[in-house]
């Protein structure tokens, strides 16, 4: 599906998560729903332990969060890398709270989430946020902190917490308060509205209305009327009218958002196509003024003539079901524009539906935008219906003019479908950037994270390189004094041995000099030669026995 800009797809995304939050759990109120979560949490057995760093606390949540195999009803323990801290309950709750905090001061990942003091935040109506589920992510985190006995998100305004506990948006806003609106202009001009007597608020209202600041932030709310006395209740309150009913089943076939697709009622002359809550009254408005209060559809001597039906709510008197606007010529219709208030549908159907399409589609929807470019004449369409009924009534040489003018008619819607499919095109590549744009934000985060990591371990590993070679230096330095010690010593025991043989030869020659003096001395002694029998008298004992 593709749409005609960010906003409006933002619009789709949301809606459509309203629908399918209300559709599973219709009848269960926040609390009954974290009372059932809680139960339904598995044991802290089962936890799974989430390992962060306190200096990227935010990123490493938010990455779990985002994960979409996050399941809600397993606890978490938190575990901070680099501290030997055990989480009993403890680092969860400081984790949550420190989380929440960054969360209300806008410092969450640099993303602009909430206006207004830290005390009484509104969330800020955002595509991007809505195209990337932060709240959505962010909504996880706090209910996951509150069915583990962790922090809620204490920043909220009263009228917040009032419509996220009940969903009731009509009792909301008799909780908001004018300290509740961070714009300071708008703050002042409500104040002047609020506070001016009876007696002056025509002049009161006269004086804000031609203010440029406040005709901005009517646009910004999609108004494009001037304010005035008569018309200030129907500024102010058109959208409780006319409001889409999120729970309402739709038996109806799927028809695109803001766009024509005639391929789905072939065998029928009628298209349609669905919009948003937030853009329905805008729609409402735009088609009342261009064909029920426009003098073209309502003029006798033109004889077109326009009829503007409302339908009440069954249920609800002071809301409206349904709107009919038939365009009649001669009293016959040609062409009838259905809305359905409740389902958020919009139906063409008659004779001129293709040249409405072709017409009018592309200019109505210019002025919902309020683009400045939008044409408010209706003379090519009233034409076209008044040239086709008198051809309907002229001549046989008719055939060959209407077939014409079918024709281009048809090449026209061609080329005008051909410019809403560029048109799309660029919006659905605008979405996908802002998408794109995010992950990169959070990934180049995550990289400048992580290549500050490496950048401080390159630094341990050069200090440790430093300190090595220091070691190394010291180590070459007493291996080299070991080496001129072993040398001295070598030399040493050199000359030890060189002084030893020097005295083995000193005392061999004094020994010599001793025995030749001593032969020297003493007197010559005659030898007698040995004698040439030896004797030996030997005792033999003949009994084994001892006898003293």
């Amino acid at each position: 599906m593709r749409y005609e800009d960010v906003h409006i797809a933002a619009q789709v995304v949301s809606d459509k998560a309203e629908i399918t939050m209300s559709g599973a759990e219709n009848d269960e109120s926040v609390a009954e729903v974290l009372k059932r979560l809680k139960k339904e949490m598995k044991s802290e057995g089962n936890a799974e332990k989430l390992k962060v760093d306190e200096e990227d606390l935010a990123v490493d949540f938010f990455q779990y969060y985002k994960n979409n195999n996050f399941d809600p009803k397993t606890p978490i323990k938190v575990q901070l890398r680099g501290q030997p801290g055990i989480d009993s309950g403890g680092i969860l709750r400081q984790a949550f709270s420190t989380i929440f905090a960054l969360l209300a001061r806008n410092e969450f990942l640099g993303l602009r989430l909430f206006t207004g003091p830290v005390c009484r935040l509104t969330p800020v109506y955002s595509s991007e946020c809505i195209l990337t589920g932060v709240f959505e992510i962010i909504g996880r985190m706090i209910s996951h902190s509150l069915i583990q006995n962790g922090p809620g998100f204490p920043y909220f305004t009263p009228a917040v917490y009032s419509y996220i506990a009940t969903g009731n948006l009509e009792e909301a806003i008799t909780k908001v308060s004018v300290i509740d609106i961070a714009d300071p202009d708008l703050v002042e001009f409500v104040g002047k509205i609020k506070d001016a007597p009876a007696a002056m608020i025509s002049e009161v209202i006269s004086e804000v209305a031609n203010q440029p600041s406040f005709i901005y932030l009517l646009q910004e709310c999609g108004e494009t009327r001037t304010l005035t006395q008569n018309n200030r209740d129907a500024i102010t309150f058109k959208r409780e009218r006319y409001e889409i009913k999120s729970s309402t089943t739709n038996n109806y076939k799927k028809v695109p958002h803001e766009e024509l697709d005639f391929g789905i009622y072939k065998k029928h002359n009628l298209v349609a196509f669905q919009t948003t809550e937030l853009r329905l009254p805008l729609w409402i408005e735009a088609v009342y003024h261009r064909y029920y209060r426009n003098e073209i559809f309502n003029d006798i001597n033109n004889e077109l003539e326009t009829k503007w039906t409302e339908q009440n709510d069954a249920s609800n008197t002071s809301k409206c079901e349904e709107i009919s606007i038939e365009i009649l010529h001669k009293n016959e219709n040609v062409l009838t524009i259905t809305i359905f208030v409740t389902k958020g549908r919009i139906q063409i159907q008659g004779r001129f539906t293709k040249a409405w399409a072709n017409d009018e589609f592309d200019h109505v929807r210019a002025i919902v935008n309020n683009d400045e470019e939008a044409n408010e004449n209706t003379k090519v369409f009233s034409n076209r219906i008044l040239k086709r009924k008198d051809t309907s009534q002229s001549t046989t040489s008719a055939p060959d003019n209407n077939s014409t003018d079918v024709n281009f008619e048809t090449d026209n819607f061609s080329g005008e479908k051909s410019f809403s499919m560029l048109k799309n095109i660029i919006a659905n590549l605008e979405s996908e950037f802002v998408t794109y744009k995010i992950d990169a934000n959070t990934k180049l985060e995550e990289l400048y994270k992580t290549l500050e990591k490496k950048d401080n371990e390159i630094a341990m590993l050069k200090q440790e390189i430093t300190n090595l070679k220091t070691i190394n230096n010291n180590q070459q330095q007493t291996l080299s004094d070991l080496s001129l010690k072993q040398l001295e010593i070598e030399e040493s025991i050199e000359h030890l041995q060189s002084e030893h043989k020097n005295e083995r030869e000193k005392s061999k020659k004094l020994a010599v000099k001793e025995i030749a003096a001593a032969k020297s001395t003493s007197p010559d002694k005659e030898t007698q030669p040995p004698p040439t029998h030896t004797i030996l008298n030997c005792i033999i004992p003949t009994a084994n026995r001892f006898e003293p």
